[in-house]
């Protein structure tokens, strides 16, 4: 089983993409995962990692589907992104 990093109670996850054999494409995965499981899959990190809490992935490494680290438990959106337009 592999060892999870984490910092007390939290684990940084990242998106991450593959290739994938059904459409001849690299695609960005549905779930986030550690940067032991990306590493182990040889799949592709894709942006900045966000600090979760370590019950939201599982022993592989992995967040459930459609994971959103910006949602509440509840799914409601917790933060914003804020652009500027000139």
């Amino acid at each position: 089983m592999p060892v999870i990093e984490s910092q007390g109670n939290e684990v940084m996850v990242f998106q991450f993409a593959m290739y994938d054999i059904r459409s001849d494409e690299v695609q960005r995965s549905k779930r986030w995962a550690t940067q032991d499981f990306i590493e182990r899959v040889s799949a592709i990190r894709v942006g900045a990692g966000v600090k979760v809490d370590a019950s939201l992935v599982n022993s592989d490494g992995l967040t459930d589907r459609d994971f959103d680290p910006h949602r509440g438990p509840g799914g409601f959106q917790t933060e914003v992104a804020m652009t500027m337009r000139p």
